[in-house]
């Protein structure tokens, strides 16, 4: 089951879902259709965010990461072809939620 959701600020079509599997969907709820999946985490999705600017987004996890992701999911990629983030970061412990400051200063 989905766990948590949250909308790009540059494309109100957009939305990600994140469930207790680890894994990410964006969602065209204008065409109401899926864009992609991503198995994101070990852990169930705990938080997501879209970066202001919309080129990234941020998922949270029980598996103690906040990993960064690119929007179209395909500038990273595995030898199978599989979206990797583009950044991680390891907590020492599982983290509830993530979010981010609407400007820079």
């Amino acid at each position: 089951g989905v766990n948590t959701l949250a909308k790009d600020p540059t494309n109100l079509s957009l939305v990600l879902s994140g469930d207790y599997s680890g894994e990410i969907r964006m969602w065209n709820i204008s065409k109401r259709e899926l864009c992609h999946t991503v198995k994101a985490h070990r852990g169930f999705v705990t938080g997501l965010v879209v970066a202001p600017d919309g080129a990234a987004y941020f998922s949270s996890s029980k598996d103690k990461t906040v990993r960064m992701w690119d929007m179209d999911g395909t500038s990273q990629q595995d030898e199978h072809g599989e979206p990797r983030p583009l950044a991680e970061y390891l907590g020492d412990r599982p983290f509830t939620s993530v979010d981010h400051h609407w400007n820079n200063g």
